[in-house]
Formats: C-alpha cells, structure tokens, sequence
C-alpha cells in the first residue's frame, strides 16, 4: 500500500464528494491552501484521505476508496508515533464499527439543528 501527499484535483473531488457532506469548496480550499493534506492511497487499499493537523492532534477530515482499516492503521500508528491524538466525525454505522474495532472510542456528542444538516 502506498500513501503519498497529492494536488487537489477533480478526480479527489469526485471521490470525496459525497464524505465531503456538503463541505467540499471548504475541503478543496484548505487543501489548497496548505490547511489541509491530501492523501492518494493505491495499492492493496485504493482511495482518497483528507487530513488536517490541529495542536496535538490529527484530524481525518473524509476518506473514499476501499479497503479503509490498513489506511486507519497506517495513519492511526503515524500519529501515535509522533504523539499527536486522532480523530474522526462519522455519520455512517459501518464506518463506526470499523473506527471502534481499531481501538477509538467515544469522545463526544454533536448535535445540530437547523438549515438541513441533521443526519
């Protein structure tokens, strides 16, 4: 499995869009703009990763592809080694599933009303 920093490019746009949720200008321009990093997985996992560091802190922004757990394990380890935390916003149960048998574990609730963003 290879894992390289990519170019923002309407082939992640389209991967992305749908785990964007509405947020992918937003996606696009923090990558763009170095707030963010884009990531080109290939090999035995195939998709897209957006990251975004925060202070003591990685944050998985949205993924496509397939074959996530060795891309989780690879980057979870990552940044472990460098002593940052991780974390992930998820809206799909199967995706929760997968995150949990990683070993995270419940941090918060997110609760929202309003201008269609319920899930």
């Amino acid at each position: 499995m290879t894992i390289r920093r990519a170019t923002w490019c309407d082939q992640a746009a389209d991967a992305l869009h749908a785990a964007a949720r509405g947020d992918l200008d937003l996606i696009a321009a923090q990558c763009r703009h170095q707030v963010s990093d884009l990531w080109r997985i290939e090999g035995r996992a195939e998709g897209w990763l957006v990251t975004r560091q925060e202070p003591g802190e990685l944050v998985i922004v949205a993924g496509a592809g397939r074959n996530c757990r060795p891309v989780i394990r690879h980057i979870t380890a990552r940044a472990i080694a460098a002593g940052l935390s991780v974390r992930v916003h998820l809206v799909r149960p199967g995706l929760k599933r997968i995150y949990e048998a990683e070993g995270f574990g419940f941090a918060e609730y997110v609760l929202r009303k309003g201008h269609g963003r319920q899930q």
